[in-house]
């Protein structure tokens, strides 16, 4: 999917899909190297200002790669790195929060909404990301990413500046570091 967004920006470039395919992969490096460093440093009392710079690191590196489409492969590498790695722990970071807002019965009932969500987000982005590239531009489906992460960053501040600590208190980064180790298996 990510794919169907980068790439048509840099069709009319020579080797323009082969780029937008490796700019796609310098995303999901940085967001696969990224998401469990930024979520182990998360401080859930100050989480929402976290989170929000995360959203802010990555609204550059999409407007990096809408405005800058020109730019030498290295550069839209970096941005597309950034907008990767910057908001890599976003998701679980706005997972905790929303676990920590409901009651605790409620907790599955509201993940199940966010995962439905998430799950319709991703299933529309392919067609509003061809219909935006053929219709208006290639570089609007990038440039709405941007705008769209930025006003998540505005809508961040209408939420409370961090969530219960619960079980967090306490640890060091090498204590959290062995959970999420022993937590392998989840992720496999």
């Amino acid at each position: 999917t990510l794919f169907t967004e980068i790439a048509p920006t840099f069709k009319e470039r020579p080797g323009g899909y082969t780029l937008g395919a490796a700019l796609a992969a310098a995303y999901v490096i940085g967001e696969i190297i990224c998401a469990p460093v930024l979520g182990m440093r998360l401080d859930p009392a100050h989480g929402r200002r976290h989170l929000a710079a995360g959203l802010v690191g990555g609204t550059v590196g999409f407007v990096g790669l809408g405005v800058l489409a020109d730019a030498h492969p290295v550069v839209l590498a970096a941005f597309a790195f950034l907008a990767g790695a910057a908001p890599a722990a976003v998701a679980g970071g706005q997972r905790a929060m929303l676990t920590s807002l409901v009651p605790e019965r409620a907790v599955a009932q509201a993940l199940s909404a966010e995962s439905m969500l998430m799950s319709g987000v991703w299933a529309v982005s392919p067609v509003a990301v061809a219909g935006l590239d053929l219709g208006v531009a290639p570089r609007v489906p990038l440039l709405l990413a941007a705008v769209l992460m930025a006003a998540s960053v505005a809508g961040m501040w209408l939420l409370p500046a961090g969530w219960d600590k619960g079980e967090q208190d306490g640890q060091t980064d090498r204590s959290k570091l062995r959970v999420l180790i022993r937590a392998w298996p989840v992720y496999v």
